[in-house]
């Protein structure tokens, strides 16, 4: 059972391995970003919108280096500074 058969390869597609990018950064930050655009937009404060896309390009940047920094920093966040002793 511990023997692998000869020839037999599996392909692992890169769905599985690659994060979901919508133009070039997470998902989860496209949708925010766009949200807080498309609020601009209807507030009509135009000049904030440089901002989003300010922030787009950061993202960008820090997606392009590493596409889980995104992931790293929300366990980071998330992450307990101390433990509780039971």
């Amino acid at each position: 059972m511990a023997e692998r058969a000869k020839g037999f390869v599996v392909p692992i597609h890169q769905s599985l391995t690659k994060p979901v990018l919508m133009c070039g950064i997470p998902r989860d930050l496209f949708l925010l970003n766009g949200t807080f655009a498309a609020s601009f937009v209807m507030m009509k404060c135009y000049p904030l919108i440089l901002i989003n896309v300010f922030l787009h390009v950061v993202a960008l940047s820090f997606a392009k280096k590493d596409e889980q920094f995104f992931e790293a920093l929300k366990r980071h966040i998330n992450d307990r500074k101390y433990y509780e002793v039971r």
